[in-house]
């Protein structure tokens, strides 16, 4: 497991702990969203963050 993904699911795992996202069956998906884990898959969005950030360097 890399490091990246166990880091993930320590803060996933936790905030599920402390109740973070409620009780209901999407409590995990609540914590993904509002801590900006979701992983993009959108080969556009992806192209437009490489852009900026080439382009501030």
């Amino acid at each position: 497991m890399t490091r990246y993904l166990a880091n993930w699911l320590k803060k996933v795992f936790s905030a599920l702990y402390e109740r973070e996202g409620g009780d209901g069956d999407d409590a995990a998906d609540k914590i993904i969203k509002d801590k900006g884990l979701k992983q993009e898959t959108d080969t556009g969005a992806i192209k437009a963050i490489v852009e900026e950030v080439i382009a501030k360097k």
